[in-house]
């Protein structure tokens, strides 16, 4: 059975710049590390091409796929600053990767559905509204499972969209400051 995703033309106007941004924050990142995609992929364990879609801004691609290269660039806090108390004690314990994706796209979840829930929507009437099946936003609110244009679209029809901005947020990058900082100070002239 094909994996159901949403379209470009059932998503919220508004999303797509911010998908695109999320894209060239994740790019950003890449660069300031001096990797190149071939690198994110291989220890991401997501493949070049998923790493090429996501930098380029495609809505298409899985949201475990990003919270994979998320922890991988020690970006997962602002996963955790959006789900706000979703995740319990124990899921912040976890040490293995595959487990905090897991434990994030659970939380993820659980957040979509209370706040659908909060909103009086049913499962059907959000469906709807994106052109999904309810079968669709099931999945999501259960297993966390969904692609980044669903879970955009998600937000903005439950009024959370400025929620989107907090993903890879450069002023939470601090490694990549850093390294920033470093190369910069490497080419300076010392005199």
């Amino acid at each position: 059975m094909p994996k159901p995703h949403i379209g470009l033309r059932s998503l919220p106007v508004q999303v797509l710049p911010e998908i695109k941004l999320i894209g060239e924050r994740i790019g950003i990142a890449r660069k300031r590390r001096k990797l190149t995609q071939s690198q994110v992929a291989r220890r991401t364990g997501v493949s070049r091409l998923s790493v090429i879609k996501l930098e380029m801004g495609q809505p298409t691609i899985n949201i475990k796929k990003i919270m994979s290269i998320s922890i991988f660039f020690n970006l997962e806090s602002e996963w955790e600053k959006f789900l706000d108390g979703e995740m319990t004690e124990n899921d912040n314990q976890i040490l293995t990767r595959e487990n905090k994706i897991q434990s994030l796209s659970l939380g993820l979840g659980k957040k979509i559905r209370r706040l659908r829930e909060k909103k009086g929507l049913t499962l059907y009437n959000l469906a709807q509204a994106l052109y999904v099946s309810p079968v669709t936003v099931r999945k999501l609110e259960t297993k966390g499972d969904c692609s980044l244009g669903l879970f955009a679209g998600i937000l903005c029809c439950l009024g959370k969209f400025q929620n989107l901005n907090l993903l890879f947020d450069f002023k939470n990058d601090l490694i990549g400051q850093s390294l920033d900082y470093f190369h910069y100070q490497d080419r300076q002239k010392v005199r």
